[in-house]
């Protein structure tokens, strides 16, 4: 009978002679995500960062805070969000997603 191995990523593994591929299919996929880990935090240590960008950066988010909140004489709202989402290019929804929240956005 053989002995388990250890493998990279530290856990212990049985060969898959006659046990099947279930084990070397754990290990491979183990051995995957260390993989893309090590990936990511090389990624970080550089400055990169995973997602996809803001559409409104920090200014973006202020200028249409004040323009919702401004009124024209009448007392109504002088801009609609719609023309807000025109005018900064972005949908309605990343206006109100930033109209309701009051949390600081990083950009």
């Amino acid at each position: 009978m053989r002995r388990p191995s250890s493998s990279v990523t530290g856990n212990r593994y049985e060969p898959a002679g006659g046990a099947g591929t279930e084990r070397l299919d754990e290990f491979l996929r183990e051995f995957i995500v260390e993989g893309t880990l090590e990936g990511l935090a090389s990624a970080r240590a550089r400055g990169r960062v995973r997602g996809r960008p803001p559409a409104l950066d920090a200014h973006g988010v202020g200028m249409a805070r004040a323009l919702y909140e401004m009124t024209g004489d009448d007392g109504r709202r002088r801009y609609t969000v719609q023309q807000l989402a025109d005018g900064l290019g972005v949908s309605r929804a990343t206006i109100y997603r930033h109209l309701g929240s009051d949390k600081p956005v990083s950009a």
